[in-house]
């Protein structure tokens, strides 16, 4: 029986919104599972991969390049700020950004930008690790 109410939200989408038996998330300090009855939490996401499961089954993954979690009273709410669907993932065009952004890094002087660009790089560094099988 599906028991965790999830809400998986980028500035731009709703990714998800129903229920789960189970999602794990990429926690700050690694991975973790949150069910029924889990702990109430607020915590960050490093990037990683969130993984929805119901009947035993994942039924749904999604990269994502950071953001937030809060599990409370069976609600798990995540609101990220980079996502993208697994089956979306293409490391031909990732390693294509990876190299347009080592470009920029090389002639950009502005440090606020240049830490945006560090940032971007190692995001989408994180998602070139991801099998895509």
């Amino acid at each position: 029986m599906n028991n965790l109410e999830l809400k998986l939200i980028s500035p731009d989408k709703e990714y998800y919104n129903g229920y789960a038996d189970m999602v794990v998330i990429p926690g700050e300090e690694g991975d973790f599972s949150a069910m029924k009855e889990h702990a109430p939490i607020i915590t960050f996401l490093r990037p990683g991969m969130i993984e929805v499961f119901n009947e035993d089954k994942l039924e749904s993954s999604y990269f994502v390049g950071g953001g937030f979690v809060k599990i409370l009273d069976n609600k798990c709410l995540i609101l990220v700020d980079y996502i993208k669907s697994k089956s979306d993932l293409d490391k031909k065009e990732t390693e294509k950004e990876i190299n347009i952004i080592n470009e920029k890094i090389v002639h950009e002087k502005n440090d606020n930008l240049l830490e945006k660009l560090e940032l971007k790089k190692k995001i989408l560094q994180e998602e070139h690790q991801i099998p895509t099988e």
